[in-house]
Parts: structure tokens; sequence; C-alpha cells
């Protein structure tokens, strides 16, 4: 399979002249057959009257490992079981539970980074949706996975880094921000704010209390907005909606 070329990834004109390209957020849609055995989130997912859905997911500085939180819905025992499923993991620490109502729970807990998390981390994207939880729409063994990358640029090296150091994708779709005509003119400032001071870059170049302070708002109320807009995003989506 060759890069994507026709109304995918290429070089812009601002690199070919030597020149950063612009910052400006693409939003990144791929599909691919996973090889090898399936994740141990996967594995809790396919659970009947199992319900999961990531709530949170990001790296931990430069250890290799991930701070994880999921949803789950669930009678009591079979929560029990999830929970202790989850804590019997390799590699698996720091896990804490928090009760949100009757049959539902928050699970935190710390995990290694799998290589295709590694490779994304790696290329400045972030995660909108974990491929683990996440089914591709046609055939049962494909996997679907949605990102934000701080410019088109950093989708090509998420395509090479794939490719080289975990398992390219059989399909990917790119499309900019911009395009993207549901949000509001302030959740557009913010977010593209937030791509051009480094806020998702890895390691981040800026967090969430500076990026507040730039932007004159609270650091609850900035994260709302970015939690608004990125479910926004994604919901814009017609593969996702």
């Amino acid at each position: 399979m060759t890069a994507p070329t026709e109304g995918r990834p290429t070089p812009s004109s601002h690199a070919e002249r030597g020149k950063s390209p612009p910052s400006e957020l693409a939003i990144v849609e791929l599909q691919w057959k996973p090889r090898g055995q399936e994740p141990w989130l996967a594995s809790l997912a396919r659970r009947p009257g199992l319900k999961l859905r990531l709530r949170s997911c990001r790296p931990l500085g430069r250890k290799q490992r991930l701070a994880q939180m999921l949803e789950l819905s669930a009678k009591e025992e079979d929560a029990a079981d999830a929970i202790r499923y989850v804590r019997s993991r390799p590699g698996v620490s720091h896990l804490a539970l928090y009760r949100l109502s009757a049959g539902r729970w928050l699970v935190a807990f710390e995990t290694p980074a799998s290589r295709t998390c590694l490779a994304a981390l790696k290329a400045g994207a972030t995660c909108v949706e974990c491929p683990s939880l996440v089914r591709g729409p046609e055939d049962e063994g494909t996997r679907r996975w949605t990102l934000m990358a701080p410019g088109i640029h950093r989708v090509r090296r998420l395509y090479e880094l794939l490719g080289r150091e975990a398992e390219r994708p059989i399909s990917i779709r790119v499309r900019r921000l911009a395009r993207s005509r549901e949000l509001t003119p302030l959740q557009v400032e913010i977010v593209r704010t937030a791509v051009r001071t480094g806020y998702y870059e890895f390691p981040r170049r800026t967090n969430l209390h500076a990026l507040a302070r730039m932007l004159g708002r609270s650091p609850a109320s900035l994260s709302e907005t970015l939690r608004r807009a990125e479910a926004t995003i994604l919901a814009s989506s017609p593969e996702v909606a």
C-alpha cells in the first residue's frame, strides 16, 4: 500500500518551500485489521452485559505509559468481575474505583502504551476514540480509530510511524478542522490556540493551567470547552455519529 496521495495527507507547499506548515487541527479517521493477540481492553468490551466508554487517556511523561479512565456500566457482579480482570492485566497499576450511581463506575488506572499508541504520541496526535473499543463499520475483523493531529504534516508522520513501528492502516481519511461547521467560533478559537501552543503535542509544550491563563478562563471552564469541542468534532463524522 502506498502513502496517501490525492485527497490524503501530502507535503504542503509550505514544506516544499522549507517553511513550517501552519498549525491547523486535522481530524484523522483510520481503519485497519489488527494482527496478533487482541488487546485486553477489546476483550473486556466484548463481554455480554458490560458497557465501556473511555473517558480519558493521557500519556505519563516519557514513561511510555498511559493514564486511562473507563466508565463502566454493568450489574454489580459483572462489574466486580470486570474490575478484577483489569487489575490482573500485566503492567496495570494505580487502579482506583469511583462509584457514579447504581450500575455505573469510573475505573482509573495506569497501563503500558501499545506500539500503536506510541506511534500516535510520537506524531503529536491525540486520540478522540480508542481503537480497542470501536469496531470498523464493514468488517468484523477491522477496527476504527479517530485522532486529532496538529497539522497535515503530522498526519504523514503518523502514517509513516504506524507503518514502521506498528501496523499500517488499510484506509485513512483526513479533514481539516476548518471544515467542521458544528463548532462555535469560541470553540474554534480555543482549539486552534491549544494547537498553536503545543497543548496537543507529546510531550506537551503547554498545560491546561497555562492555556487557561493565556485565554483568560478558568482551568475547569477551559477543560469543559475543550471536551465539548472534541466531542462535537467526533460526532460530526458520519462514521461515528
